[in-house]
């Protein structure tokens, strides 16, 4: 983790992802394996990041029928 302080960002990237709880992690594999230059924002240290599916004892919700929900 960097620690805090002024940083210089040299680099263009088409998508900007904030946070990587579920949904960030999710849209940033997908952008990138799409062919997008992303980048992902994190504010918790990796050592103690926890995400909300985490404190919600992980718990998903998931389709059985995929073509419904669409």
């Amino acid at each position: 983790m960097l620690a805090p302080g002024n940083y210089r960002w040299d680099d263009t990237v088409e998508i900007v992802i904030i946070g990587y709880g579920l949904s960030g992690a999710v849209a940033s594999i997908t952008a990138h394996d799409l062919g997008a230059r992303v980048v992902l924002l994190e504010k918790q240290p990796a050592e103690t990041h926890c995400t909300c599916s985490s404190t919600a004892m992980g718990v998903f919700l998931s389709l059985s029928d995929i073509d419904r929900a669409t």
